[in-house]
């Protein structure tokens, strides 16, 4: 099957612009989302680990893997402020490593209590960006001779070059509200710094990612669930998607100490409009960490192209105090 070299080209060409990876639980990476929660969590530390596989189907599927690691750096204890520090790793490409992006950010989060029920968090990622295209497997228009392909004739296309790095940023912003129900609102913008190109008189730069998020928590007997909706838009291409999970506990714990006695079941739902609907189950154990894995179900006709086959994703995280002292969860 050929049609990946076309993604390919439509990547790289003069009139494209790159964009982004894209992962179905990127809720789960929310300091990747939105630099501002970065360390916003219960524990003191957490470190994960994403795996993506999309489109099987193809010839030369695109991989993606992330690994996260956060903490709260400082936090005060009277009156809920708290800085976190976090870092990401990302490795994304086509199966045969045609295209490759690599991307280190360190990131930092300085969360504010406005009110004993209103939070503000801001965060500022910065981090470095290697783009490498192997130009020898792509397939121009030049090359058709009008019958056929033919690997003999020029391109006719100019690369600057075929590996470039960079310095690129990102902010985000944060507002959260925990009274009857707890929920957050954010915004987030990356690649506000970087202008590079593989291509000469290109247009493939990284544009500007607005992200948009909302997400709450509710507590019922027996079993949680966490809700959340997200925008994002780069370049003229849009996200919409929006999913809920549910942790159906079981074994014993304690409702005024840390004692890790309990775990629970997750199983979950997210759709991504106009293009897949991603099931999920996974385990949370002891509350030393979860593990989730999900499948893209492409609802999209781009599911013909990829022989009905959508995308594995995998989650690993690990949750962890840095003392031993039981202390009760928030």
């Amino acid at each position: 099957m050929r049609i990946w070299w076309t993604i390919a080209l439509l990547l790289v060409a003069g009139t494209a612009c790159a964009q982004d990876a894209m992962v179905s639980q990127v809720y789960r990476l929310q300091g990747w989302m939105n630099p501002a929660l970065t360390g916003y969590i219960q524990h003191d530390y957490r470190a994960q680990t994403h795996h993506r596989r999309q489109w099987p189907g193809l010839q030369a599927p695109f991989v993606t893997t992330f690994v996260q690691a956060e903490l709260k750096a400082w936090e005060s204890g009277y009156d809920g402020h708290h800085i976190g520090a976090g870092l990401v790793v990302l490795q994304d490409q086509l199966g045969n490593r045609t295209l490759n992006q690599f991307e280190v950010h360190g990131a930092g989060a300085v969360n504010l209590a406005a009110s004993h029920y209103n939070n503000w968090a801001f965060g500022l990622q910065v981090g470095y960006v290697r783009r490498t295209l192997n130009p020898d497997n792509l397939r121009w228009d030049n090359q058709y001779n009008g019958v056929g392909y033919d690997p003999s004739l020029p391109s006719g296309e100019n690369f600057t070059a075929s590996t470039r790095g960079y310095v690129d940023a990102g902010f985000g912003v944060v507002w959260s509200h925990d009274r009857l129900v707890h929920w957050r609102f954010g915004y987030a913008a990356h690649h506000f710094l970087q202008n590079r190109t593989l291509l000469v008189r290109a247009e493939d730069t990284h544009r500007i990612r607005h992200t948009f998020m909302w997400d709450t928590h509710a507590d019922f007997r027996g079993f949680d669930m966490d809700y959340y909706a997200l925008f994002m838009r780069q370049a003229g291409a849009q996200v919409i998607q929006f999913g809920a999970l549910a942790a159906i506990g079981f074994g014993l714990d304690s409702k005024y100490t840390t004692a890790r006695s309990s775990s629970a079941v997750l199983t979950g739902l997210t759709y991504r409009w106009g293009d897949a609907l991603t099931p999920a189950v996974g385990i949370r154990w002891k509350q030393l960490g979860e593990a989730l894995l999900s499948y893209d179900v492409t609802l999209s006709s781009w599911r013909r192209a990829v022989d009905y086959r959508g995308g594995w994703e995998v989650n690993l995280r690990y949750d962890g105090f840095f003392s031993k002292k039981r202390r009760r969860l928030k």
